[in-house]
């Protein structure tokens, strides 16, 4: 067998598109925009329609609240469901903005 060297082959260098860049913070602050526009629609919608929680979102509130403070008594309460709790007891946190919270 023969002992010969094969040429790797070239690679190119990459260059940088400096629009590239520009295109992701645009992308980053269109995304930024629109979660802002969405968050001010819906306070706005709660506060025009004086809009409140119903029967059980009201007892998942209580619960967060009790659960905060050590003290949760399920009696006369809706059924326990998992995804509020992980909402409303940190909304506990900011006390009777906790409903403002949960409305938004």
């Amino acid at each position: 067998m023969a002992e010969q060297t094969i040429a790797a082959p070239r690679i190119r260098e990459r260059r940088r598109d400096p629009g590239r860049g520009a295109a992701r913070r645009f992308a980053r602050r269109r995304w930024t925009a629109a979660l802002a526009v969405v968050l001010l629609a819906s306070i706005l919608f709660v506060a025009l329609t004086a809009m409140r929680p119903a029967f059980d979102a009201y007892g998942w509130l209580v619960w967060g609240r009790q659960a905060l403070h050590w003290d949760l008594n399920t009696n006369a309460a809706p059924s326990w469901k998992p995804l509020p709790y992980i909402f409303t007891v940190p909304f506990a946190l900011f006390g009777h903005y906790q409903m403002w919270l949960w409305m938004v």
